[in-house]
């Protein structure tokens, strides 16, 4: 485990000792983790806030839940995407 990826594991932590098993599940069967665990902190979902909305918006579904902040990555990647090729290319035109 890299210092960088220890540190993101530490600051979703946030002292709830209820999201270690989630944070190790990650960890293990994802290879984004890094990803994710940034943005679960930019979303500002860490600590009991994390387990909050695994809970209530996710039925504790970690599968379902992970699986959403990919995709919130994917589509920040896609709109990054298209907001370079219109600074390169003029809208689109």
């Amino acid at each position: 485990m890299t210092e960088y990826r220890r540190s993101l594991m530490l600051e979703v932590f946030d002292n709830q000792k209820d999201v270690i098993p989630w944070i190790f599940h990650l960890q293990f069967n994802y290879r984004d983790c890094d990803s994710i665990l940034k943005k679960l902190i930019d979303l500002k979902l860490t600590g009991t806030l994390f387990i909050q909305w695994l809970k209530y918006e996710h039925d504790n579904s970690p599968l379902c839940a992970f699986n959403d902040i990919l995709r919130k990555i994917n589509n920040d990647k896609k709109y990054l995407t298209l907001a370079q090729r219109d600074f390169f290319y003029g809208n689109g035109k």
